[in-house]
This record gives structure tokens, sequence and C-alpha cells, in this order.
């Protein structure tokens, strides 16, 4: 891991003539060094060389008196031979075994699985604590050092339980174990000299319940019997019955069944077993081959085993094997019993040619097969059956139809009481509208009503308001005219002319009363409010309070009424305003 350029050594040349400078040219096979210069012997490195895949170099150094070019004679060379040596340096921790080596980034790391171990619970196991995948150890990644490595617990061995060797990696226990589980153990290991490269994994040690009761197959030896590839074995001990390969575990209950306990066929993978029956995987010869089968417990590390004795036999297309049928003499359907000759078996049991002594085996029918008698009862069975359906199907057409029928008559009947029941809603509706609009009637008429007599009551408050500032008692029922306002120029008053410019002739006060002039376009009326009275002064006096002008005279009748309930109405501009302004319509 020397950086490029860095020098390796300088080898320089003597030349005795000593005319001049020399030249030199170096053969590296993989261009990993390199010379300053052609008249400068010193070799550099020229790539980064790793200690793992290479540990020495040879290099061949040549030099000349003459130029290299153009070549020049005469010309005098000489060779050396470099050998360069690649030392390693300390720039890897220690790697845990076993390990795969994978470069990440141009670094090589090596990566391990970690270690577990299992221990009885309440019981301190003795010695040195078996782990899989083998002992915890570990080797410096640096092989051309290889220096020491020391181990010690990081964390998970806060009760004390367990012990680990610093020198060595094993791991025993100082006491037993009283809890149940999984305990997780983190180990690290640094090297002796540079403490700062290290490396750590994991122990996982379980402690659970002893076992009293190694796994245990239901027989020791088994006999199948297989036809093809892909096809279960059946028991030749037990008629039209696949062989099943079953193993127990007393440790759990009287059905013995082990969740963690597995079978399987041991040094071949001719055969499988799948839930404890047997299939041939392969396409093999007529022959018996003897196997054995393993059933592990893969908590606690038991098994046991048993034999198993398969006989295949591709001649055979039946699963149903007679009781009385020598599997060495079977032939296939439709063989020609003359062909076939008993002799001496082969090692997979089916008999060989040989002499015609033997008498020939007898057919075997498929299980399977039908008669024609049987075809024809099968044949009628359809029929029948077919009939029926037609029956059920035409009577359920038939009954759908009707409820059809029947269901339409009650939805019309539906729509009729729902368009009565609409029917009764909308007269309804119509009457309550008729209500409401009689009550909103009533309701203005009353509020009409209402405003009249606050009018009169304002209008009495108004008269009252204005004789208590003249000092004067007002009569009862009667609206003293409010004190007279300062004449403004440009506005009707008593004298005023008519719009042709002269005077009423009337205007001033009459004996017996007093005359009010009223400007009119084309003309005046005089109105009388002295001892006579007007029939027309209720209701020149209402115009005038509803008009919000005017001036209010008493009556000679003494009664001093306001003229409220006069009949007749005159234009509000033909009152003559002889005070101040009230609005109060």
């Amino acid at each position: 891991m020397s950086p490029v350029d860095a020098p390796v050594g300088s080898f320089p040349a003597t030349d005795r003539d000593n005319l001049g400078p020399l030249y030199y040219t170096l053969t590296s096979g993989a261009d990993q060094f390199k010379l300053r210069s052609t008249t400068n012997p010193e070799v550099l490195v020229n790539k980064l060389l790793e200690y793992d895949k290479v540990k020495s170099v040879q290099l061949v150094l040549e030099v000349q008196d003459t130029p290299l070019a153009p070549p020049v004679e005469p010309s005098f060379s000489s060779t050396a031979t470099i050998v360069v040596t690649v030392t390693d340096r300390d720039d890897r921790p220690p790697w845990f075994q076993p390990c795969s080596r994978q470069e990440v980034g141009g670094a090589v790391v090596c990566l391990g699985p970690g270690y577990t171990g299992r221990v009885d619970h309440n019981e301190q196991a003795p010695g040195v604590l078996q782990l899989k995948p083998g002992p915890l150890y570990a080797v410096d990644g640096d092989s051309g050092i290889n220096e020491g490595v020391t181990y010690r617990f990081l964390s998970g061995n806060d009760d004390g339980v367990f012990a680990i060797s610093p020198s060595t990696g094993n791991i025993s226990m100082l006491k037993p174990s009283g809890a149940l589980g999984t305990v997780t153990l983190t180990v690290m290991a640094a090297q002796t000299v540079n403490t700062h490269q290290f490396s750590t994994t994991s122990v996982a040690i379980s402690v659970q319940v002893k076992s009293l009761h190694p796994p245990q197959f239901q027989q020791p030896v088994y006999e199948a019997v297989v036809t093809g590839v892909g096809a279960m074995a059946l028991d030749p001990n037990k008629e039209d019955e696949p062989l099943r390969i079953v193993a127990t575990d007393g440790d759990y209950g009287s059905g013995g069944v082990n969740p963690h306990l597995s079978i399987s066929i041991k040094g071949t993978s001719d055969f499988a077993l799948i839930d404890g029956f047997l299939f041939m995987m392969k396409d093999l010869p007529d022959a018996t081959f003897t196997l054995q089968v393993v059933a592990l417990d893969a908590s606690t590390d038991e098994s046991d085993t048993a034999d198993l004795t398969v006989t295949v036999a591709t001649g055979l297309t039946t699963t149903t094997l007679p009781p009385s049928t020598d599997l060495t003499n079977m032939t296939t359907v439709g063989e020609s019993t003359a062909s076939s000759s008993a002799g001496p078996p082969t090692e997979g049991g089916v008999t060989g040619p040989g002499s015609s002594s033997a008498p020939p085996p007898a057919e075997i029918a498929p299980s399977g097969r039908f008669g024609a008698a049987d075809m024809a009862a099968l044949g009628a069975t359809l029929g029948a059956l077919l009939f029926l359906c037609a029956l059920v199907i035409g009577a359920l057409v038939r009954r759908t139809r009707n409820d059809k029928a029947a269901w339409r008559k009650i939805h019309e009947a539906s729509a009729f009481r729902t368009g009565q029941r609409a029917g009764g809603r909308q007269r309804g509706h119509s009457v309550q509208q008729r209500g409401v609009r009689g009550r909103r009637r009533r309701r203005q008429q009353l509020q009409l009503l209402l405003g009249r007599r606050r009018i009169r009551r304002r209008v009495a408050s108004d008269a009252r308001a204005a004789a208590a500032q003249r000092g004067r008692r007002p009569v009862r029922g009667a609206a003293p005219p409010p004190p007279a306002r300062r004449r403004q120029p440009g506005r009707l008053g008593r004298g005023r002319q008519r719009e042709g410019g002269e005077a009423h002739p009337d205007q001033g006060a009459a004996p017996g009363g007093r005359v009010q002039g009223r400007v009119v376009q084309g003309g005046h009326r005089p109105q009388h409010t002295g001892g006579g009275r007007d029939p027309g002064q209720r209701g020149r006096a209402r115009r005038g309070a509803e008009g919000g002008s005017g001036q209010w005279d008493r009556s000679e009748d003494g009664r001093g009424r306001s003229g409220l309930h006069g009949q007749q109405r005159r234009p509000v501009g033909a009152l003559r305003h002889t005070g101040s302004t009230h609005n109060k319509s």
C-alpha cells in the first residue's frame, strides 16, 4: 500500500570508459514499478501493491553507454536483476473465524455469522461450551504480521454466569443460569500490541429445559416400493397405503409431536421426504436401494436413525398391490406373457432374461378400469340427473314469471297510494299557506292601528310641551302651536303674496277670529279659525299635523279638537307655516 512514486532504491552502473551518461531501461511484468528517468536508475512505485496479492516482484534493469534512440554503434550494455519484496502493513483488525472475505471500496473485510450455543436450565455445563459453527477464535487480518489477539466480554454477562479466556476465547460457565431464554454475549477481539485494531461478534446461548427423551422412529427398518419419478412410495406390508416415516419425541406429551424435529435422507438426493412421505426425484433403473433416514431435534441436537429399503419397479402401473403377487414376477399390462420368463432376480428385484421353465406370470388388471355394464349404468344415471335438472329449471322459470306479475301489481298499488298521499299533502299545504297569509294580514292591520295610536300620543305630548314653553296651560286633548319663530325671507307665512304678486284681501285678523292665508297655484284660499266652525277644519288640521308643518289653532267651541278626525284632505303644501316644522307622520 505504498503510495505511487514512492522510492524503492537506486541502482547505478559504472563505465570504465567514462565517455558520457549512461541510459537505463526497466522491465516489469505488470508495470508495478518505474524509473525516475532514462538517465536516473532510481526505481519508484508505479501502482498500489497489496500484500495478499503480491508478495515479491522481480525486475530487470538494463544499462547502455549510447542513447536509446536512435541506435548508435558501437554500443555496450549490461543487465541486473532486482527482487522487490512486499511487506505487510498493520491496517486490518482481527477477523473471527470462520468468515467470508469481501472487497468493499478497495478494502478487504471478512464477515462472520456469529456463534450459537445451548445450556440446560439450572445446570452448570462442565468445561468449555460447544459453539456453532465452531470454537470462538480470531486471527489478525494482516497475515504478514499475525499479531496476537486478546478476548473479553463487552456486554450480555451482567449476571456473571459465563467467563471467557483472554488468550484462547473459550467460554465456560461459572454458575447455573436461572432464567429461560436466550443470552446474547458481545465479545471483542483486539490485537495485543496495536490495541486500536479490534472487532466484535455475538454469541447467542439458549437456556432451555433439559431434554429427557431423544427423538425415536416408530420402527427401526422401513420398506418402500416406488414406480416412477414423482410417484409416492407405497408400503408393501400394508395394502393400498403409502409409506409414511414418522419420528416422535417423548418430551412433548402423549402425541410426541416435536415442532423442532426434522427427518431427512442421509447421503442421497435421489429421494425426498415431504411430510414423512417418500418420493423418487430422479429417473432410476429398477433396483433395490438401501438408505438411512435421520431424525434431528434442532433444539437439542439429539438425533435418531433408521434403515430404509426402497425398491424401484417402473413396470408397475397400479398403486394397488395384490397380497399374493410377487414383485419379482410382475409385468406391464398388455405385455405378452410369452416374452417374459422367470430367471434369476437382478439387483433391483426384477426378473431378468433366462430359461422359460417357470410358468408365465398372470396379468394384473388395473383397478381403475370399468366394464361396459358399468359405463352403461353411469350413462343412465347421468341422463336421469340431467332430466331432473331440466324439470327443476323449468319450474323455477315459471315461478319467477308468476312472481314478476305479482310484484308488478304490488308496485302499481304502491304507486297509487303514494299519489294519494302526495295529493293530500299538497292540499294541506295550500290550506296552510292561506292560514299564513290571513295571519300576516291581521298582523299588518294591528300594526297600522298601533301606529295611529302612537301618532296621537306623540301629538298630544308635543302640544303639552309647547304650552309649557309659552307659560300657558294646555287644553286637555288639544295640541297648542309651538312658539313663533323668526320669519325667514323667501318662506311662506302670514301676509305672503300669492304667485300673481298681490296680497290676499282678507289677510290679517278678522272679527271673531283670524284668517290664515294659504297661497296655492293660481289663487288663494282663506281659512277661518274664529267664531264660526269650519266643517273642513278638522281635516285641514289633521293634514297639517301629518305634513309636519303649520300652526295649530284652538276652535271657538272650546273643546280644543286637533282636527285628527277630519275626513277632508288637502295637499301638505296648502297649509300656512306659522311656526316650527314638526315631522310627526
